[in-house]
């Protein structure tokens, strides 16, 4: 990541080090909000249920305690908590309708959202902010954030979270 008064350039090279490209997606110009750091790999989470037919999850981790959400392209919607490293426990919290399902989907299809796979966005972990790490799929991209910060993001993830919240799947 490069950093200037108002901007952030986000550049990602190849495993050798030799092919360097701009990620325009992450970048942020003249439009600097927070500068993103990168989520080491060993700490780059995995989903409770992976399975082909996800569409979209948002992990949220509150002082350790970590939950799971995941919409699922048949607008099924299933939650999982964190018993240990190992399990999870999970409910089925129902469906959504067809008209949220394809606006979801809209959203992560324009909005090309794999430009932010594996950046993170503000302090973390945070002990005193709910963090949230959105996934894509079966974790085609990954994207995390602290609620402290929400209102910093870059637009397009700003736009997804409302889409997300507009939902109301939290107080299933």
């Amino acid at each position: 990541m490069v950093s200037a008064p108002g901007n952030v350039w986000v550049y990602h090279t190849d495993r050798d080090g030799i092919d360097m490209r701009l990620n325009p997606v992450a970048s942020q110009l003249n439009t600097l909000t927070l500068a993103p750091q990168f989520i080491p790999p060993e700490e780059m989470p995995v989903l409770a249920n992976p399975i082909p037919e996800t569409l979209f999850s948002v992990i949220i981790d509150d002082a350790g305690n970590r939950y799971q959400i995941s919409i699922y392209q048949d607008r099924s919607v299933a939650g999982y908590q964190w018993a240990d490293a190992e399990r999870w426990a999970a409910v089925d919290l129902g469906s959504i309708s067809y008209r949220d399902l394809f606006e979801l989907r809209d959203r992560l299809t324009d909005a090309q959202f794999a430009g932010f796979h594996g950046l993170r966005y503000g302090m973390w972990p945070s002990s005193d902010t709910l963090t949230y790490t959105l996934v894509g799929g079966q974790e085609d991209w990954v994207v995390q954030y602290d609620t402290a910060i929400a209102d910093q993001l870059p637009l397009p993830l700003q736009t997804l979270i409302a889409t997300w919240v507009a939902l109301g799947l939290e107080n299933r």
